[in-house]
């Protein structure tokens, strides 16, 4: 699998078109999986501003631009199992940012479908992070209405990477589409 820390999804018949304007926020990878496009960007926060400003600006990337998300923590896996475990160790750096918060887990699956229920495994790693916050009696709450973060995985095929958005986040950056 290449190297890639931005996961991109096109809208309809606009793949040529986007692949051109992607190159100009890092190297631009296609995928097997249909309207995905892998990005290698050098800076996280400067991507984000970039795809801003371009987003506001050109009506034309609003049409093709289903959802762009930037991740913070990737790895690989075969099977469920893996998955989860593979899930808990990147997502427990975010326990402190949930304390106390409202949040739930998006998975946006890409392959494996006959492996992994993508929302089984919400459902697992929503209860795990509960009870991880329980445990620092600093509990969360389980929302999707709003919640103060959402905590996004993205799988391709055996590669996953997960990040967490705040609300204020996903005002600013209104192409992450989390849910």
């Amino acid at each position: 699998m290449v190297d890639f820390n931005v996961v991109v999804t096109i809208r309809g018949r606009e793949f040529g078109r986007a692949l051109q304007a992607l190159r100009s926020f890092g190297r631009v990878f296609p995928t097997r999986f249909y309207n995905v496009v892998l990005l290698r960007v050098d800076d996280r926060e400067e991507f984000l501003e970039k795809l801003r400003e371009r987003f506001e600006t050109d009506p034309s990337l609003r049409g093709w631009l289903a959802r762009a998300e930037p991740l913070e923590k990737q790895f690989s896996f075969h099977d469920a199992g893996e998955l989860d475990a593979g899930c808990k160790e990147a997502l427990a750096d975010y326990l402190p940012m949930l304390e106390g918060k409202s949040f739930h887990v998006r998975i946006h699956r890409r392959g494996l479908k006959e492996k992994l229920s993508g929302q089984e495994e919400e459902q697992r790693l929503d209860a795990w992070l509960m009870e991880s916050l329980a445990k620092e009696g600093k509990p969360g709450r389980i929302t999707f209405d709003d919640p103060d973060v959402i905590v996004d995985v993205e799988t391709l095929g055996t590669r996953a990477g997960v990040s967490a958005w705040t609300r204020e986040q996903r005002e600013r950056f209104p192409f992450l589409h989390l849910d």
